[in-house]
């Protein structure tokens, strides 16, 4: 008989916990929606507030005038921060190209990390690996892949020049490729 009890206590005990089990699990779900978009993560310092650019082509070339840029204000900091651009939901973009800015007391921009992110997949490219990727305009600024410093070059008629992150064409695309 204790035998019996035992068992029946056993049983019990074990079919309770199995079945709050079961009800912290089921209310613990949670559906994550898979954002569908391109998007482009820019981890950069920039110590005065500012705006910067993303330009993108989906035909395979530079030539940036097609398609409208994405425009995102910054606010200045010493620290690191993320600046998302999502893309239209239908784009597929081939080429990037980043305006860092248009105040012209900016100073010097850190470009850290660019990292592409489309329907679960993505990219990261830091340091000194940016190189292969992405170069400067070097009409208007110049670019150190080793720590990512973007240095504006003094304009010969004293305007301010506004610096740029242009393609490694045939890099940057066979990368974004992967990623379809």
């Amino acid at each position: 008989m204790k035998k019996f009890v035992f068992l029946l206590i056993i049983t019990f005990s074990t079919l309770s916990c199995k079945k709050e089990s079961n009800k912290s699990s089921d209310s613990d779900i949670t559906i994550q929606e898979l954002d569908e978009s391109f998007n482009v993560v820019l981890d950069l310092v920039i110590k005065k507030d500012d705006d910067i650019a993303l330009f993108y082509t989906t035909d395979g070339s530079v030539d940036f005038s097609k398609i409208p840029p994405i425009w995102q204000g910054v606010k200045g900091s010493e620290s690191v921060q993320q600046i998302v651009f999502k893309l239209p939901l239908d784009a597929k973009p081939t080429q990037f190209r980043f305006d860092l800015g248009r105040n012209p007391e900016q100073g010097d921009i850190f470009l850290k990390k660019v990292t592409f992110k489309y329907i679960g997949k993505s990219r990261e490219i830091g340091c000194p690996e940016l190189v292969d990727f992405f170069r400067a305009n070097d009409t208007y600024c110049t670019f150190d892949h080793i720590t990512g410093l973007v240095k504006v070059k003094e304009s010969l008629t004293g305007e301010t020049n506004f610096p740029s992150i242009y393609p490694h064409e045939e890099n940057l695309m066979a990368e974004i490729e992967k990623l379809y």
